[in-house]
């Protein structure tokens, strides 16, 4: 099949896996700028390269904020077909290669997903959770749901996954910075798709509260994360997953 026909029968979503023609069905209903048609076959294909991994299926809430559309566009949770919300949006900055904080009006991201009330993954023996960041500017409370077991923070290193003590004071990466608990005593990081370090640290309860991206949670005091972040993700286990996982965002990364 000649590239031009291709492109044409991607665009009309014949040749679109089904979750992510859903992501664009959704951003239709609500007006959204969607990404070229160059990007949207890119996105299709990072879905597919995810289900192919087995991570797909492991992901709760997974959010793209590297394209060529506008902000409202990395307002889509593409594992849920659903819309996560702006905590004061005009600190927002958006890029084909991320969305950005100016740490100044605490502009963060409620995914409008509580770990307690709405897994389905995610449990307190299996959980994982992540941002891909561009640059280390400003760098606070990055991901997370409280202030206390479950946020993946830089302004010191203390990084925690269901414990209440931090899990490793893991220093921030270019790339994918990834944290995950495999079973109640088991804890790893992962930086760039290679384990940078592990622990034995006993479980404890996941905070009922909405999950957020940014920041832990909206109402903290103190700057929302400054740093350009291109995905985040709350999932199960991907300790089998996860060079995999790395390997298929790192490939969209280069393509756009």
């Amino acid at each position: 099949m000649n590239n031009r026909l291709l492109l044409r029968r991607i665009k009309s979503g014949s040749n679109f896996d089904a979750d992510y023609q859903a992501v664009l069905d959704l951003a239709n209903a609500n007006s959204f700028v969607l990404p070229s048609s160059g990007q949207q076959i890119l996105q299709n294909q990072l879905v597919l390269d995810l289900k192919s991994a087995g991570v797909w299926s492991k992901l709760d809430v997974f959010a793209v904020f590297a394209h060529d559309a506008d902000k409202n566009f990395s307002l889509i949770d593409w594992k849920r077909a659903s819309l996560m919300t702006y905590a004061n949006a005009s600190g927002m900055t958006q890029s084909t290669t991320g969305l950005k904080t100016d740490t100044q009006n605490n502009s963060v991201i409620d995914t409008n997903y509580n770990p307690v009330l709405d897994a389905v993954n995610i449990s307190t023996t299996s959980i994982s959770m992540g941002i891909w960041l561009n640059d280390l500017i400003g760098l606070n409370r990055e991901i997370g749901n409280s202030t206390g077991s479950l946020k993946l923070q830089f302004s010191n290193n203390d990084n925690r996954i269901l414990t209440g003590s931090s899990t490793f004071r893991e220093g921030p990466v270019i790339g994918l910075n990834h944290i995950n608990r495999s079973s109640a005593n088991n804890v790893e990081h992962y930086t760039n798709g290679v384990e940078a370090r592990s622990a034995i640290l006993p479980t404890e309860p996941i905070t009922n509260n909405n999950a957020f991206i940014f920041h832990a949670q909206a109402s903290v005091i103190g700057p929302a994360s400054g740093a350009e972040q291109s995905f985040a993700f709350y999932a199960g286990d991907l300790s089998l997953e996860h060079s995999d996982f790395y390997n298929a965002l790192n490939n969209y990364k280069i393509a756009i």
